[in-house]
């Protein structure tokens, strides 16, 4: 996936609002870009996760079951709140959901998981 190479905005600390950094005939062809894309700013999640090796939870792409996976999660935990964590989960099935491996998170949504890649053996020649 390609990046931008620069900004064409910043945000400003004294208003916390951004402000072009370009001309605007800059802003509009890049504007134009992006609206070709036909991507919503969720969509360009989506396809920044995807590009990653994790799959949406968007019914679809479900994981094994009972089988440990690397997810992505947002929610709030004791004193913390998580935005888009990795986390270790497992995947129970319908009825059962999901178990997050870990004693800090109490609410949570899992927006994506992966495979967990396999290690390198080292016993191996």
């Amino acid at each position: 996936m390609e990046r931008i190479e620069k900004r064409l905005t910043k945000k400003s600390p004294m208003d916390n609002k951004y402000h072009a950094q370009c001309s605007n005939k800059e802003l509009v062809n890049r504007l134009a870009e992006y609206e070709n894309t036909g991507l919503t700013p969720q969509g360009v999640e989506l396809a920044k996760l995807t590009n990653r090796g994790f799959m949406p939870m968007d019914g679809k792409h479900l994981p094994p079951v009972d089988v440990d996976v690397l997810v992505q999660i947002s929610g709030k935990g004791k004193n913390v709140t998580y935005e888009h964590a990795p986390m270790i989960g497992s995947y129970g099935g319908p009825e059962d959901g999901w178990t997050i491996w870990s004693n800090t998170v109490d609410e949570y949504v899992v927006e994506a998981w992966a495979t967990i890649p396999i290690g390198l053996d080292v016993n191996s020649k």
